[in-house]
C-alpha cells in the first residue's frame, strides 16, 4: 500500500514523484497487488494494481485529488476496518 497526501500543499508534480518512488519500490518487491491511496482529510481515490505497467502509465497523467487538509486517520481506518482490507495484512505501507 502507498498512502499519498493529497492536501493543498501537494502539487501534481510532487504526486508524480511519489508515484515514481512507489513504482521503483514495486519493481524491487514484486507485489501481487499494489494499492495506492490519495488522502487529504478523507480518502479521495483508491487504485489497485496487479500490473505495474498500468501504474507506470497512470503516473504520466496523475493529478492530485482532494486538496483539503492533511489527515492519515482515514487510511488507518480503511486498513483496520474496511471489510475488503481488514485481516489482509499489507507487507509494506509507504506514506508520502
Amino acid at each position: 500500500m502507498a498512502w499519498i497526501d493529497s492536501s493543498g500543499s501537494m502539487s501534481d508534480e510532487q504526486l508524480k514523484m511519489c508515484l515514481a518512488e512507489v513504482y521503483q519500490t514495486a519493481l524491487a518487491k514484486k507485489p501481487i497487488k499494489l494499492v495506492v491511496i490519495q488522502c487529504d482529510t478523507k480518502i479521495q481515490e483508491i487504485k489497485e494494481y496487479t500490473d505495474l505497467r498500468k501504474l507506470k502509465s497512470d503516473m504520466i497523467h496523475a493529478t492530485v485529488k482532494g486538496r483539503g487538509g492533511t489527515e492519515l486517520k482515514p487510511c488507518w481506518d480503511l486498513l483496520l476496518n474496511d471489510k475488503k482490507y481488514k485481516g489482509r495484512p499489507a507487507e509494506l505501507v509507504m506514506v508520502f
